[in-house]
């Protein structure tokens, strides 16, 4: 997956749904060939629900005082105003990194 700057299409608008990362066309964030290696790339693809699709919120904050009432962003499906990182349930405790224009996973 690159980064882009945005236009606000469906390609580019995801939405944190239980484990998945999904857009509205139904696609989600993977990594490629569900493989659990250092700096492997985030790819888009069809839902299979394979634990390379599987993702988890960690909020950076977790001693903070219990969220106010609206900072959960619905169109987003978590606490997007607190800082967090997404980590891939593959095992490895990796999480999605920014690597020059490419989203890749990494320790």
């Amino acid at each position: 997956m690159q980064i882009w700057s945005t236009n606000s299409n469906w390609w580019q608008s995801f939405k944190f749904i239980g484990e998945n990362v999904v857009n509205s066309r139904g696609k989600v964030i993977d990594v490629a060939g569900g493989l659990d290696n250092e700096n492997q790339n985030i790819i888009v693809s069809t839902r299979n629900n394979k634990i390379s699709q599987r993702w988890t919120i960690i909020y950076v904050d977790e001693d903070k005082p219990a969220p106010k009432a609206g900072d959960y962003i619905q169109d987003v499906g978590f606490y997007a105003t607190r800082p967090f990182y997404i980590e891939s349930q593959a095992g490895g405790k990796r999480f999605m990194h920014i690597m020059g224009n490419n989203v890749v996973i990494n320790s």
